[in-house]
């Protein structure tokens, strides 16, 4: 017994001390010693940079835990109500898309194609930890995926576009000339160094615009002095 009671208090010790300081400072735009390792502070999850040859801590992303995405139920297909001219009206009564002999209705030589909504576009998939920046630039990352995990159709897709408040762009969103197109890391240089709040919002080819991804805000650090700078 006395053994395994060792034992025990030996395995504790090396996992307490596997773990990484979460109560260390970090203070975003100070330096790091390499590239790609991660600290925790004050829930908030920062990692080392490389920007140029000089190693910087980024400004950190929220220390969450993703929720599994559930399964969505199946809706049921309605079963079509016939009519007296042999065509099929869903229950709802909007006519199925088709071509119609003499009209607009039934009978008509028209199209009757429902005109697609808001929404038609499932919004881009985009997290805390895409947005990062320092001194006076910001970097916008889009990984190609709506928030459903999947590419979009290139039938339908045109572009994501990026929409920016605060600093350079004012208190109401504005749209940046420069879309996504592809999956990429776009920077975006200002001259104010405040804090800037972003979105992304997909557009089809169509025109039809999705709804806004999450809104995520960063504020960038201006750069520290040299010692004994005046």
């Amino acid at each position: 017994m006395r053994r395994i009671g060792i034992a025990a208090v030996l395995t504790v010790s090396l996992l307490v001390s596997a773990l990484p300081n979460a109560n260390a400072v970090v203070t975003p735009g100070t330096k790091c010693t390499k590239a790609g390792i991660q600290q925790v502070y004050r829930g908030k999850i920062y990692t080392c940079i490389k920007l140029g040859k000089k190693l910087y801590w980024n400004n950190g992303a929220k220390n969450r835990i993703v929720k599994p995405t559930p399964t969505p139920t199946p809706t049921p297909t309605p079963t079509p109500t016939p009519t007296s001219s042999g065509i099929s009206i869903p229950r709802g009564g909007n006519l199925p898309p088709g071509t119609y002999p003499g009209g607009s209705g039934p009978g008509s030589t028209s199209s009757a194609t429902p005109a697609p909504s808001k929404g038609f576009l499932a919004k881009p998939y985009w997290e805390s930890n895409d947005l990062d920046g320092l001194r006076s630039d910001i970097y916008v990352n889009w990984n190609g995926l709506n928030i459903n995990r999947q590419t979009y159709g290139s039938q339908e897709f045109k572009q994501v576009n990026i929409w920016l408040a605060g600093g350079d762009f004012g208190e109401v969103f504005n749209k940046y000339p420069r879309p996504f197109q592809k999956p990429e890391t776009i920077t975006i240089s200002v001259r104010q160094v405040v804090t800037y709040c972003v979105k992304l919002q997909a557009e089809s080819v169509l025109g039809e615009f999705s709804d806004f991804s999450e809104t995520f805000c960063l504020t960038l650090l201006k750069q520290p002095k040299a010692p004994g700078a005046p």
